[in-house]
């Protein structure tokens, strides 16, 4: 299995997969999030497609600022957003496990344009 971190450890934020099975058509990922103080892990379960579709509009993103993209996952309310504000500013938010269950954290976190073109690798990484 492969640690993909988004951001640099070292930072307060940072956002981390890890592949845990594909099948056919899905993939199925261990998701840790680091907001601040708060952290917190979920598996995500998404159609390859929609993988596909979020590097597509994160690559737009990163080359015109604008934009933004949302992944869900396929067994529970639980989300990741990232969307492009002004000069180059990255709003990341979301929800790592099911608000039905008895702790789920949500969080949200602002960094810039450079965690794009990694994030990016990241998800290709996965495919």
């Amino acid at each position: 299995m492969q640690n993909n971190t988004i951001s640099d450890c070292s930072c307060e934020d940072s956002l981390a997969f890890e592949l845990v099975f594909a099948t056919d058509d899905y993939l199925t990922f261990s998701i840790k999030v680091k907001s601040g103080e708060f952290a917190g892990e979920g598996v995500f379960c998404m159609p390859i497609e929609i993988i596909e579709s979020a590097i597509a509009s994160l690559e737009v993103m990163y080359e015109s600022l604008i934009g933004s993209c949302r992944m869900e996952d396929h067994d529970s309310d639980a989300y990741i957003s990232i969307a492009s504000g002004k000069f180059g500013h990255i709003c990341i938010s979301g929800q790592i496990g099911g608000s039905y269950e008895d702790q789920f954290v949500k969080f949200l976190y602002h960094t810039d344009q450079t965690e794009l073109p990694v994030l990016i690798r990241r998800l290709k990484a996965l495919l």
